[in-house]
């Protein structure tokens, strides 16, 4: 009994241990000090969705030690957004909402104006209505490019257009 178990020995000393190969998308990825060095909550939680990014929310903040709090579950599934985020609705998304931050930035713009011209005798309200006006020009001239475009998608005014607003 001894010398078989001797020689099972010695053939188990013999093989040479091999790493898996095998993807392995499980929490098990990393181990779990590779997430926990991490101070943050924020860089944990976007290192461990970066070789993650199906596991749920509850698992997530589980495996990293976090507290199942609101906080940290809305970082977690924002940080998951961002990753599966599509940029061309994103561009569409910010785009749209363009002549709202544009028109909110005014009062930002007209202060700069009248920051730069301060030895000037103008008023803040007269540089505020600069803005408003070179906006609509700039909307305007938007608004005929893109009627160009869809009337015409052969035609490509771009560049053009541009130059027309710049000068």
């Amino acid at each position: 009994m001894d010398s078989a178990q001797a020689q099972l020995d010695e053939e188990l000393k013999s093989i040479k241990p091999t790493w898996d190969t095998i993807p392995n998308d499980g929490p098990y990825l990393h181990p779990k000090g590779y997430y926990l060095e991490e101070d943050e909550t924020l860089g944990r939680i976007n290192r461990f969705i970066e070789d993650h990014d199906t596991v749920d929310v509850i698992t997530g903040l589980d495996y990293l030690e976090l507290e199942n709090s609101r906080w940290n579950r809305l970082m977690y599934i924002e940080l998951q957004k961002g990753r599966t985020l599509e940029w061309n609705k994103f561009l569409n998304y910010f785009v749209g909402k363009l002549p709202i931050i544009i028109f909110l930035f005014l009062p930002l713009f007209a202060l700069s104006f009248w920051a730069v011209y301060i030895r000037r005798d103008y008023f803040y309200i007269e540089h505020l209505i600069f803005p408003v006006h070179v906006q609509t020009v700039f909307f305007i001239m938007l608004i005929l490019q893109w009627l160009i475009n869809f009337s015409w998608p052969e035609l490509d005014l771009n560049g053009p257009i541009m130059l027309l607003f710049i000068v």
